[in-house]
């Protein structure tokens, strides 16, 4: 049965709790309905203004668009997140730190440039292009990108890209280059930290440390199997729209089950705390942290900053 374009739209957009039957049916008919789910991209990729159920819609349809591997989804979507319309952040809520990565991943359509654009890009959200980051990091895994020029471009990122001293990009490098086991280039790392392009905060706090590089560099290197480490490590590209985005839809009582987990943390953890799922477009949300700045001490106690911790 053929569904028609506004039906799609509207479905993928209603408050009636999660829209399971529509997204099942948008992958059961990519012909159909990839055609109006790249029009919705493109168009407010353009710079129409998004509704509150295009917002809804869009959230489903890059999802569905990363899971059937759409490659026209790419530059409309780079386009988009690069817009710096606050719409944008409403729209993809927690996919900019879960999902948005894996469907670059999925849709990545061979242009490098435009991704090491966004990396670069000084007006972008550090949580958007660190997602460009880990799509540019698949392609030299994967060897789409030649070392050589991977080598090139981690080299000249202190001074090129060269993000704002606390940038949560600096981390996103750091792990880059350990996760390649670029080892090599571990002495540029420390140079970096030794000419203050890398600094503490307001709080004091490092949006990085060379602990990170050592820990992402162990974890690289005693993984036995490698599919299976680039998957923790979300280098793989986006897979599963209903089984994904249904965890995120958990009602309360799914997120207060685990009350072993729930009674070890600190009661004032606690208290910032609502729950502990992503947003999810058409359920209530839930936010953990709603008291907590990014550029703040995160509530668990680890001493990071938020956006550092508990917030990925």
């Amino acid at each position: 049965m053929v569904m028609p374009a506004a039906d799609i739209i509207s479905r993928l957009a209603s408050n009636d709790g999660f829209p399971e039957d529509t997204i099942q049916h948008c992958l059961d008919h990519p012909d159909e309905a990839i055609p109006v789910l790249l029009d919705l991209l493109t168009a407010n990729a353009a710079g129409k203004d998004l509704t509150e159920e295009t917002k809804a819609a869009l959230f489903y349809g890059a999802h569905i668009l990363g899971e059937v591997q759409e490659k026209r989804a790419f530059a409309p979507l780079m386009t988009l997140l690069q817009s710096g319309d606050d719409d944008v952040a409403d729209v993809f809520g927690d996919a900019v730190t879960e999902t948005i990565g894996q469907i670059l991943i999925a849709v990545y359509d061979g242009d490098l440039a435009t991704l090491e654009r966004g990396i670069a890009n000084r007006y972008v959200e550090a949580f958007i292009r660190d997602a460009f980051f880990s799509a540019w990091t698949y392609t030299v895994l994967t060897g789409t990108t030649p070392e050589v020029h991977a080598r090139a471009f981690l080299e000249a990122f202190p001074r090129a890209v060269a993000p704002e001293p606390d940038s949560f990009l600096w981390g996103s490098w750091i792990a880059t280059i350990a996760d390649l086991q670029y080892e090599d280039l571990k002495p540029l790392i420390e140079q970096t930290f030794r000419d203050g392009l890398i600094s503490v905060d307001e709080f004091g706090l490092w949006p990085t440390e060379m602990s990170d590089y050592d820990y992402h560099l162990s974890e690289a290197r005693k993984a036995t199997d490698r599919k299976a480490w680039m998957r923790a490590s979300r280098y793989w590209p986006f897979e599963d729209t209903i089984g994904t985005l249904l965890d995120w839809g958990a009602d309360d009582e799914d997120v207060a089950a685990d009350d072993d987990y729930l009674s070890s943390l600190d009661p004032a953890y606690l208290k910032a705390a609502e729950g502990d799922y992503p947003f999810l477009p058409g359920e209530p949300v839930h936010n953990p942290f709603k008291s907590v700045g990014r550029n703040d001490p995160c509530p668990c106690g680890s001493g990071k900053k938020y956006k550092k911790c508990c917030l990925q």
